[in-house]
């Protein structure tokens, strides 16, 4: 049953959901080992204090946040109301939100990532949100990097017990207590800022072949078939 935006329901259920998610991650969290797959791959930009661009699969948006707390991340999130309950988990991870995405408001967002990224913000962008197809990467995260100059860091988790929402298009994860979690960075992907339509579109494909590769590391690591819907 979709409930409509103006109910009062609706009104009580937006910000008592995104805390109640809050401290489920904030619970299970002191259950979950965690492990990590070329973190240096983040580290040595962070400990630079280098901006860079967080990539993560809509598969992962919501616990992402809460692995890089306080990490002062500006992240590219739906204006729809779903992405309103995102965003509020979002805050709730010490990060910080710009509302927008392919279908509506994306250009305004992307600008304002790039003032926010010649600040020294790392950002971070969903390229299959937000409403896939999912793992098919879209062209406005080489857009970011393309202006920016900042590289692109995919980000993939796997949990050896976790929830896999697999009657939703981007078949999230949901990481269950007592679980070892595996998260996993790709290499930085830098864009050039001169680049012709077959060359961006190049880019694009390649950088989705890197967030795969990434993603089925992670899985191989949390004891799952590589490619599997789990």
């Amino acid at each position: 049953m979709r409930i409509p935006e103006d109910s009062l329901l609706s009104k009580i259920l937006t910000p008592l959901i995104p805390a109640l998610i809050a401290l489920m991650q904030r619970f299970f969290s002191l259950t979950i080992r965690r492990r990590y797959l070329n973190r240096e791959a983040l580290d040595s930009l962070r400990g630079q204090s280098k901006p860079y661009i967080l990539s993560v699969w809509h598969a992962c948006v919501l616990w992402a946040p809460f692995f890089h707390k306080n990490h002062g991340i500006q992240a590219m999130v739906s204006p729809s109301r779903d992405g309103e309950l995102i965003a509020r988990v979002v805050e709730w991870s010490g990060n910080h939100c710009i509302r927008g995405s392919s279908n509506k408001g994306g250009s305004r967002a992307l600008i304002a990532l790039l003032r926010l990224a010649k600040s020294g913000h790392p950002s971070c962008i969903v390229p299959d949100g937000p409403l896939g197809p999912a793992f098919e990467c879209k062209g406005g995260i080489l857009t970011m990097a393309q202006k920016s100059g900042l590289p692109i860091i995919p980000f993939h988790y796997e949990a050896t017990r976790q929830w896999v929402a697999l009657k939703a298009w981007d078949r999230h994860r949901i990481p269950g207590p007592f679980s070892t979690l595996y998260m996993s960075y790709g290499d930085p992907f830098f864009v050039p800022a001169a680049l012709s339509d077959e060359q961006f579109d190049s880019l694009r494909r390649e950088l989705e072949k890197k967030m795969m590769e990434n993603m089925y590391r992670c899985q191989e690591a949390a004891g799952y078939p590589p490619g599997s819907d789990i």
